[in-house]
């Protein structure tokens, strides 16, 4: 659209210069006009005055002489006429001029650094980023889950509407206790069962383990002070760590957050290849 007006603009700055070459060239004419008729006034002036002196001296004919007055007087109109026209084309000649020196600002630099160019394109570059932004791109293949959106509602900026799953982000956080996770390794090899599948366990992999957990005592209170509880149990039980377990699942599975599952590390196996030893049905 910028284009087009630009165009157009272009169109008009054209038009403006034939018409100042008209007006030009109109002027030109009536210069030469003036001129002309100049010479006739003067030529009927110098016949009206001749019959003046040819009248007084009683040799010319008081007829002949309102003829050359006549005559005088009419090329005398007619010159202040072709001098009116002098003036008037002067006048459209100053006017075009002003009209093409506009058109010359409104096209302003050439190229693409001109500024009406440069404006339209700035404008179309937000008026995409806006349509853009109704749209929604999800970061990774996933799954929509949780959608609150009904026909005729309103999307609100910062405010969420939905939840996406990565395909791709499944894994099992188990809380294993202190006092087994000696031996386990990074890459261990590991068995999960889902409770949703639970004749269909699956293979996984120690991803991580946690290095330190939160404590109930010692935790900051009121005034800034530690909160310690006011009892305190002869026996402890063991922490739990958590240990990050990512699984493969067969097409057959379909994983879903939150659920529950049951897993089995079996240590020793980070460095082994090939497919993760059989476990007791027991265990599974």
């Amino acid at each position: 659209m910028a284009e087009l007006n630009i165009g157009g603009t272009v169109a008009l700055f054209l038009q403006r210069m034939d018409n100042v070459a008209e007006r030009e060239a109109a002027l030109s004419q009536a210069k030469s006009a003036v001129e002309g008729v100049a010479a006739e006034a003067e030529n009927a002036r110098i016949s009206f005055q001749r019959s003046k002196e040819l009248l007084a001296q009683e040799v010319s004919t008081q007829r002949d002489y309102d003829n050359k007055q006549t005559a005088y007087q009419m090329a005398l109109a007619q010159l202040n006429e072709a001098r009116a026209r002098v003036s008037q084309t002067t006048a459209d000649l100053a006017q075009a001029k002003a009209d093409l020196a506009r058109s010359i600002a409104d096209l302003g630099t050439p190229g693409e650094n001109n500024p009406r160019l440069r404006r339209a394109a700035a404008d179309l570059e937000a008026a995409q980023l806006n349509l853009n932004f109704t749209k929604v791109w999800a970061p990774a293949d996933g799954y929509v889950t949780n959608l609150l959106l009904h026909v005729g509602d309103s999307a609100v900026a910062n405010q969420p509407i939905m939840a996406v799953i990565d395909a791709n982000s499944f894994y099992v956080e188990a809380y294993f206790r202190e006092t087994m996770v000696e031996n386990f390794q990074d890459g261990d090899r590991a068995v999960v069962t889902l409770m949703s599948y639970p004749d269909t366990p699956l293979q996984g992999s120690v991803e991580s383990i946690g290095w330190g957990i939160a404590q109930q005592n010692g935790s900051t209170g009121f005034e800034l002070l530690p909160a310690v509880k006011p009892t305190f149990e002869w026996i402890r039980l063991a922490q739990r760590i958590p240990v990050i377990v990512r699984i493969e699942a067969p097409d057959n599975v379909k994983l879903r957050a939150g659920t529950t599952a049951s897993v089995v590390v079996i240590t020793g196996t980070s460095t082994a290849g090939g497919p993760v030893p059989p476990v007791p049905r027991a265990l599974q």
